[in-house]
């Protein structure tokens, strides 16, 4: 990977921390700077929870963040920071972790919970990988393929139907829409992304 694409910023603690927020219900100077104090600790913890997760699943290329070590607004997620499976899980597992997060009422206290992220991993370990190395056997390192979903839905219908056991319940609980969104994503990573791990 050249050293350009590893150093491409992925998250950057001073992009959340900055963004203005609008208040909708009338605030003293004194409220605001206590949600604000409130918004910058939920986003150093969101950012240590995911990092040290990522860490100790060894989908980093190094050390990112020690057990002590204090998160600013310079503390950053790189694409060199990731492995290869990291990567990936970071495009569907942190990402998806990230939005529930913010959708939450509760953020504040479920910020260091990390069994969604648990969940997310588990499922990327025990199905999305085994699915995706399948689809790729199908591809055959042929990017045409990847030009639109259009042309990967029949590659993915044809795993789908050679799938068994607990992988085949898993995926056809899910639908065709949402697994072809899934694989499409890994894909680009795969082919654009990590270019020359492609084999």
């Amino acid at each position: 990977m050249k050293t350009e694409e590893k150093e491409r910023i992925l998250l950057q603690i001073g992009w959340l921390t900055n963004i203005e927020t609008e208040y909708i219900l009338p605030k003293t100077q004194e409220e605001i700077t206590q949600l604000k104090q409130q918004k910058t600790e939920y986003i150093h913890n969101m950012f240590k929870t995911g990092v040290m997760f990522l860490q100790k699943k060894g989908l980093t290329a190094r050390t990112i963040l020690g057990k002590n070590d204090i998160v600013n607004d310079e503390s950053k997620l790189t694409l060199g920071d990731l492995t290869e499976d990291g990567f990936r899980f970071y495009q569907i597992g942190v990402t998806k972790w990230i939005e529930k997060l913010d959708r939450s009422i509760n953020r504040m206290k479920i910020v260091t919970d990390t069994s969604f992220l648990e969940k997310k991993y588990q499922e990327y370990v025990n199905y999305e990988l085994l699915f995706f190395k399948k689809l790729l056997v199908e591809i055959k390192d042929d990017r045409k393929k990847l030009e639109n979903k259009k042309k990967l839905a029949p590659l993915i219908e044809k795993v789908i139907s050679e799938l068994d056991g607990n992988i085949k319940d898993f995926f056809t609980t899910r639908s065709k829409k949402a697994t072809i969104d899934l694989m499409y994503s890994l894909c680009y990573g795969y082919f654009h992304v990590f270019p020359r791990m492609v084999k």
